[in-house]
């Protein structure tokens, strides 16, 4: 009864799409309560760092890879498309020989199962949900336990809901529903998005929500939300939502790069000016460019546009109009549009292409300076003081460079000094000066470069820290990694961390938003090195 009692069919039902399909279900349930039994056996799993509900999840997951696989559904079909593309391979970290080793498998394979797991457990100690993490013999018997059971399946529901579901000729309004559910509560995405929720609705709350009326409340979160699935990528891989459901609708090409590219959101406080029959016309206050709103999307705004002229919202494309994401929020007051254009300016102009070129250009210039003075490399500097006299001197020829080209006035602009406040005093500082990339600065590199030589393993990474620990751009991991020299004696793990890939593979489950499109730079065209 443990297991009926904790994976209830309410429980289990409430994460489908459907309602009322138990002749379907029930046999993937009892999947799901043999996989739970199987993960929460402490007589395999001695030191499981999972609890009951964790558990749970976990079977889930595992489960509706196999209803997903079995049934050719697609989701997980488009994960392996895309992997192929970054790592060539189904999943990241095995080698080719390893995978080899698997190939008679026709349907559900280990590597994912091994996979999955892991990225859920790396998805629990980036949110804190658990303290330690498991060795690499945990995920082997987990992965096989579950295997063996799934695999040993003779008989299996099928169905064709999802593919009248998964609409081949789905408009954005079908997409968006879909999406909804494929985010937060579906297999791929529900656990991490779901959390997302959870921490949204709390800072609402936290930031006065709670007052407002439910009705209002409610529209506020959703606007987050949905702004969340369709902008976010995930700790799977990096991979957005949308681009994995979009894959898996068949819907042609021509459709499936416009949901692909409904994820670049076009935020701002624009102005309603105009309509025809088929489009509202809002002007971004920022920019001035002019989006063609289709009416269809806008739901009972339309009648409220002619009463207020300045509207808060975000957009995404769709063919050659748009469509708006959660609620418009209208703004009165034009100092209160001046500030907010002025806060909020990358998020207001990061969709434009030739705002984008301005950044990659100004970063490129602010790179060529760091190289002509310093020199390409990585510097080191014993102690702060060493390191802010280094940095004082370039900020001054940075200035006289910005005098002599009459971007300062020597009588009225003067080098900024140094501000180290948030370094640690006893550490050495490595400045890496690379082409294309702005100055990175990284407090105790020698223990960085150490700690990045001795991993023995992917799981040794994710048990030390490393990545949780410090928070460095991806060109500074890359740049340890290419001095490091990793261990390879001795190494019994099946994955070892020496292949490139497997650094980036890392890194996109541990830092996402390092892989997002429009990830705002690091320097920005207003932080000069004088006022």
């Amino acid at each position: 009864m443990f297991a009926e009692s904790t994976v209830s069919m309410t429980w289990f039902s409430s994460r489908k799409p459907y309602k009322n399909n138990p002749s379907y279900d029930l046999p993937y349930l009892k999947i799901c309560r043999d996989v739970f039994l199987i993960l929460s056996d402490h007589s395999l799993f001695n030191q499981s760092p999972l609890n009951m509900f964790q558990c749970r999840e976990l079977a889930y997951v595992l489960t509706s890879y196999f209803e997903d696989v079995v049934n050719g559904i697609g989701f997980w079909a488009a994960v392996v498309k895309e992997h192929e593309v970054l790592y060539g391979q189904r999943v990241p970290f095995f080698s080719k020989e390893q995978l080899g080793e698997w190939k008679d498998c026709k349907d559900i394979h280990p590597a994912d199962i091994h996979y999955l797991a892991f990225v859920y457990l790396v998805f629990l100690q980036k949110t804190g949900q658990t303290e330690s993490f498991p060795s690499e013999d945990f995920f082997i018997v987990l992965r096989e336990r579950v295997f063996d059971h799934l695999d040993q399946i003779e008989e299996i529901p099928f169905t064709d809901f999802y593919k009248q579901y998964l609409m081949s000729d789905a408009e954005p309004i079908d997409f968006k529903r879909i999406l909804t559910w494929f985010a937060y509560d579906g297999y791929l995405f529900g656990y991490e998005f779901k959390h997302k929720r959870e921490a949204q609705e709390k800072l609402l709350r936290e930031h006065g929500g709670a007052t407002l009326p439910k009705e209002y409340f409610d529209m506020n979160l959703f606007s987050e939300l949905e702004k969340k699935m369709y902008g976010l990528n995930s700790c799977l891989s990096g991979l957005f939502p949308v681009d994995i459901l979009a894959s898996s609708l068949g819907c042609g090409e021509e459709k499936t790069i416009g949901f692909r590219n409904t994820k670049y959101l076009i935020s701002g406080i624009f102005e309603f000016f105009d309509a025809d029959e088929k489009h509202f016309f809002f002007r971004h206050s920022l920019t001035d460019e002019v989006f063609p709103i289709i009416k269809e999307g806008v739901g009972n705004l339309g009648h409220r546009l002619g009463k207020e002229k300045f509207w808060g919202t975000t957009l995404y494309r769709w063919q050659n109009s748009y469509m708006i994401v959660g609620v418009c929020g209208h703004e009165r007051d034009k100092d209160e549009i001046f500030w907010m254009n002025k806060q909020n300016e990358y998020e207001y102009k990061k969709h434009s292409v030739t705002y984008q070129q301005e950044l990659k250009s100004y970063t490129k210039i602010e790179a060529e300076g760091n190289l002509a003075f310093f020199g390409e490399g990585i510097l080191v500097y014993k102690t702060i003081v060493e390191f802010r006299e280094a940095m004082n001197k370039f900020h001054q020829w940075q200035f006289d460079v910005a005098v002599k080209e009459g971007r300062a006035d020597a009588n009225k602009d003067r080098p900024v000094p140094l501000r180290a406040d948030h370094l640690p005093v006893m550490s050495d500082i490595g400045v890496f000066v690379l082409p294309d990339e702005p100055l990175t600065i990284i407090p105790s590199y020698y223990d960085n470069l150490a700690a990045m030589s001795t991993l023995e393993s992917v799981y040794d990474c994710c048990e030390r820290r490393l990545f949780l620990n410090q928070l460095f751009p991806e060109h500074v991991w890359r740049s340890l990694r290419s001095e490091a020299v990793l261990l390879t004696g001795g190494n019994s793990s099946e994955w070892t961390m020496q292949r490139d890939k497997d650094l980036e593979a890392l890194l996109r489950i541990y830092a996402p938003s390092e892989y997002r499109p429009l990830k705002q730079p690091r320097v920005m065209p207003s932080k000069l090195g004088f006022n």
